[in-house]
C-alpha cells in the first residue's frame, strides 16, 4: 500500500506517537491479560484504547496497579508470581492501528514504586521493545521529509519493521 506523505498512519506498520503527560511520546494501544500463555484466547481482562509510553529507557514493561480494577488485581495476585508488592504476569499488547497482539510480561506495581510515581503504562525493553526492529522519527524531521504532523499533538512516528518470534524475524503486521 502506498504511503501518503500527509497521512502518518497510511501504512499499517507506521504508528503515530502522540504527545501526552508533559510531552512524553505515547502510542495508542490495548492490553489483554490472558488466563494462560498458551494462546487459548481466554482473558481475565481486556482494555479498550489506552496510552502506552514507548519508553526506550525502561528495562521492563510496567504499569501502575491503580489503573486496573481491584477484581483483576486479586485474580492476578492469586494466579501469578509476586515480587514484594509487584505482580508479574503475562500480557498481550496491541499497538493501534496494528492488528497483531504481541506477547510480553508486565510488572504491575503501586504508583508509589513507578518511576517518578507515574500513573500509566510503560513499554520497556525486556521481552518487548528489544524484540522489535523499529525507527523513531521526530515530528520536525517528518516535516522536513514532507510528512505533515501537528507538533502540538504528535511527537513523531514509530515505524515497525520486524518483530522477533523465537529465532525468526517476522513482519509485525502479518
Amino acid at each position: 500500500m502506498a504511503s501518503s506523505k500527509s497521512d502518518p498512519i497510511s501504512l499499517f506498520s507506521v504508528v503515530p506517537l502522540a504527545l501526552r503527560f508533559d510531552h512524553i511520546p505515547v502510542v495508542a494501544g490495548s492490553l489483554a491479560f490472558p488466563s494462560t500463555f498458551e494462546g487459548t484466547g481466554n482473558y481475565y481482562f481486556e482494555t479498550t484504547e489506552v496510552d502506552l509510553v514507548w519508553d526506550t529507557g525502561a528495562s521492563v514493561c510496567m504499569a501502575a496497579q491503580e489503573l486496573f480494577p481491584d477484581e483483576l488485581l486479586r485474580k492476578l495476585k492469586l494466579n501469578h508470581s509476586r515480587d514484594g508488592d509487584d505482580i508479574l504476569c503475562p500480557i498481550e499488547i496491541r499497538l493501534l492501528p496494528v492488528k497483531r497482539r504481541f506477547r510480553s510480561h508486565l510488572r504491575l506495581r503501586p504508583r508509589s514504586k513507578m518511576p517518578s510515581q507515574f500513573c500509566g503504562i510503560l513499554l520497556g525493553h525486556d521481552n518487548f521493545l528489544s524484540r522489535f526492529q523499529f525507527t523513531l522519527t521526530p515530528a520536525g524531521i517528518c516535516e522536513l521529509g514532507g510528512r505533515h504532523l501537528n507538533p502540538d499533538q504528535h511527537w513523531g512516528i514509530l515505524e515497525l519493521h520486524k518483530y522477533q518470534v523465537g529465532d525468526e524475524m517476522v513482519d509485525p503486521i502479518a
